[in-house]
């Protein structure tokens, strides 16, 4: 697995972001979870990608897509990634896509993409319990499983947990007092 340097400054400015986001964008009713997984390149975007994916329950909403498309715009320029450390890139999906054990494994498998991803917002705890499900087969079943980790998938270093834990948490208090 690659490993993505970054700044201490770039993972508390990374954290903050993070946090901010998922408070925003669980605002919106059809959100039902939000995750996110660092890349070593992304489809065509190549670099150090930040993929955070906001799973709907199926509702299109031209607003939110809108702004997430400014947003992946803003986010791809210069400062920002070297603010980050990464290019930021959101895209939506829908919640019945999701399931712990997929009819034909040979399609994109987006409960894949969750195995390998960081849970910020889970709404009703469906998403974290299909992630530990597979987790526990991948374990269980080893090599093969039909579920696998992507090669481009990174690990950043310094970690983010801690720092993203109590992003968080500074998130939640600020948005309490207004």
């Amino acid at each position: 697995m690659e490993v993505i340097k970054i700044t201490e400054e770039q993972r508390d400015q990374l954290c903050s972001e993070l946090a901010r986001l998922t408070f925003e964008l669980r605002k919106d009713k059809s959100v039902r979870c939000i995750y996110f997984a660092p890349y070593k390149g992304f489809g065509s975007i190549l670099g150090n990608v930040l993929d955070v994916t906001i799973v709907r329950n199926g509702s299109k909403d031209n607003e939110l897509e809108e702004k997430i498309k400014k947003y992946n715009l803003f986010h791809q320029e210069h400062n920002f990634i070297r603010k980050f450390g990464f290019k930021i890139f959101l895209e939506t999906d829908e919640d019945i896509r999701y399931t712990l054990m997929d009819l034909n494994p040979s399609e994109c498998r987006k409960s894949n993409h969750l195995m390998n991803s960081v849970i910020l917002y889970d709404e009703s705890g469906e998403f974290t319990q299909i992630k530990e499900q597979i987790t526990k087969v991948v374990k269980k079943n080893g090599e093969g499983t039909v579920y696998h980790y992507y090669e481009n998938l990174a690990e950043v270093f310094p970690p983010l947990d801690e720092t993203l834990d109590r992003a968080i948490d500074d998130t939640r208090v600020k948005s309490k007092k207004m």
